[in-house]
């Protein structure tokens, strides 16, 4: 069995969280893409079961910044 919990890098939980988010906010061609605030419910309801708590906890704190950030990038 891998490593669970805090046997986790940081890097790696924090990579988790955002690896998520973009594949399910970005259109595929087997899916279209889901909205900033269905991902975001979907990230908080998952807090202590597929995610970091502290992670999601961040996340939900730039929330704004991340917002801003990733209009910012558009293509």
């Amino acid at each position: 069995m891998g490593l669970s919990g805090n046997d986790i890098p940081l890097s790696a939980r924090i990579m988790a969280l955002a690896e998520v988010y973009d594949a399910m906010t970005s259109k595929r061609c087997y899916n279209e893409a889901a909205s900033h605030k269905n991902v975001s419910h979907m990230i908080i309801k998952e807090k202590g079961k597929h995610f970091d708590p502290k992670i999601v906890d961040a996340f939900v704190q730039v929330e704004k910044e991340w917002l801003n950030i990733k209009d910012r990038l558009k293509d």
